[in-house]
């Protein structure tokens, strides 16, 4: 996945209603994109990108 996918991800996700728990977040010690969200199981779903 492309740090600009994690970006669209959010934005689709957050269209639709999803709650988003963080949205995208650079993490520059390990050199990730991440996005965390929640599905319609209550679990936490972590998008992320290396950069």
């Amino acid at each position: 996945m492309t740090v600009a996918a994690v970006d669209a991800w959010h934005r689709l996700l957050e269209a639709r209603g999803v709650p988003i728990l963080r949205a995208p977040t650079d993490l520059p010690q390990w050199r990730h994109r991440t996005l965390f969200f929640r599905d319609p199981e209550d679990n936490i779903i972590e998008l992320y990108a290396e950069y």
